[in-house]
């Protein structure tokens, strides 16, 4: 251990009391900026689980906090990223940032279930090109059978 001295000094004036810090405050008027949730899924994030991240800035005041809310639950306070408790998706999940003046702005975003195999559009191209391939090898094989009759 050291010792430790500390000088306390007479405040400079450009850092402004407690009582200009709350005029500040007050008129803050201005919500934070608008921004997006999104939702993810990382190995190395939340052991694979589905998350949301969001950001936003509030230039006047300052971010105070950022409240979630899944579904119909009650909003709670949180942090970016967010784990997911609907980890079956879903629920519209809400977020709220609210700035240091009490102002708020909000963001939604409507989960949704990963697509099955059967709704991308990789399978049914897949499902095509097979069905042309089959049209195609029985046109063929139609051909050769007319053509060996004659």
């Amino acid at each position: 251990m050291r010792p430790f001295s500390l000088n306390i000094l007479k405040r400079p004036p450009e850092i402004p009391v407690k009582d200009e810090w709350r005029d500040l405050l007050v008129k803050d008027k201005t919500p934070p900026e608008s921004f997006e949730i999104t939702v993810n899924q990382d190995p190395s994030i939340f052991d694979n689980q589905y998350f949301i991240s969001f950001f936003t800035a509030d230039k006047e005041s300052g971010i105070d906090r950022y409240e979630i809310q899944e579904g119909t639950e009650p909003y709670i306070v949180g942090n970016s990223p967010y784990l997911l408790k609907n980890q079956k998706l879903g629920k519209i999940v809400r977020v709220k940032a609210v700035d240091k003046s009490g102002n708020e702005r909000s963001a939604e975003l409507v989960t949704a279930y990963p697509p099955r195999f059967y709704q991308t559009i990789w399978f049914w191209m897949a499902i095509i090109l097979a069905v042309i391939i089959i049209l195609v090898f029985v046109k063929i094989k139609a051909a050769k059978n007319k053509s060996n009759r004659q």
